[in-house]
C-alpha cells in the first residue's frame, strides 16, 4: 500500500462524501486507502458512509478525540508508506497525492507536504507559514518588505506574499492536506 489517506468526520456526512467522492474521481496511479474515522458523530449512522462506499475502512470512535486524537487512531490502522491527512471538507480538484508521492520519492530527506488550497471560489487560502519573528513583526510595523524583491519578500514571510504556485520551504502549514511518510 503506498498511501493511507485519513480523513476525520464529526457531523459533516455530505461534506465528507464528497471528499470521498473527488479522491474516487482524481486519484489515480498510487495503491491507497480510505481511513474514515467518526469521531462520536450524532448527524447520523457512521455506517451509511459504507453504504455509499463500501471499500473504506470505517472506524467509529466512542468518543470525540478531536482533530489530533482521530488522526492518531487512522494513522494506528493505517497500512500506507505515506499518510495524508485530508479534512472531510476538502475536495480534490487534482491527482495532488500522486504530485506530493512522486516529490517525496525524489525527496526522501522532506518531511512534509502540503498542497496549494483554494476557496470553493478559487481564491488562494494562504495554508503556508513562517513563524513569527522579531524581524517579521518589524517588517509588518514598517512595512520596509516593500522594497523587497518578490522571491525575497515570499522566503522571509510567506503566507499572502507567496504566489502558493512554487515549491518552498515552510515552518508551518495547515492541517487540511497534510501529507508524510509514515514512518
Amino acid at each position: 500500500m503506498q498511501l493511507s489517506i485519513i480523513i476525520i468526520n464529526y457531523n459533516t456526512f455530505q461534506l465528507t462524501c464528497n471528499c470521498i467522492r473527488s479522491i474516487k474521481e482524481k486519484l489515480h496511479d498510487l495503491l491507497y486507502e480510505i481511513i474514515l474515522v467518526d469521531n462520536d458523530s450524532s448527524e447520523c449512522d457512521p455506517s451509511l458512509f459504507l453504504k455509499t462506499f463500501p471499500d473504506i475502512r470505517l472506524i467509529i470512535s466512542a468518543e470525540n478525540t478531536g482533530f489530533t486524537g482521530g488522526n492518531n487512531i487512522g494513522i494506528a490502522k493505517a497500512k500506507g508508506e505515506y499518510i495524508l491527512l485530508l479534512n472531510s471538507d476538502t475536495e480534490l480538484i487534482n491527482n495532488a497525492p500522486k504530485i506530493c508521492y512522486d516529490y517525496m520519492q525524489q525527496h526522501p530527506k522532506v518531511g512534509m507536504t502540503a498542497a496549494q488550497l483554494t476557496y470553493p471560489d478559487r481564491k488562494l487560502q494562504y495554508n503556508c507559514r513562517r513563524f513569527r519573528t522579531i524581524r517579521w513583526e518589524l517588517l509588518e510595523i514598517f512595512p520596509l518588505y516593500l522594497f523587497l524583491p518578490k522571491r525575497k519578500k515570499e522566503a522571509l514571510m510567506l503566507h499572502h506574499y507567496f504566489d502558493h504556485k512554487s515549491i518552498m520551504k515552510c515552518d508551518w502549514v495547515w492541517g487540511t492536506y497534510m501529507f508524510f511518510p509514515k514512518k
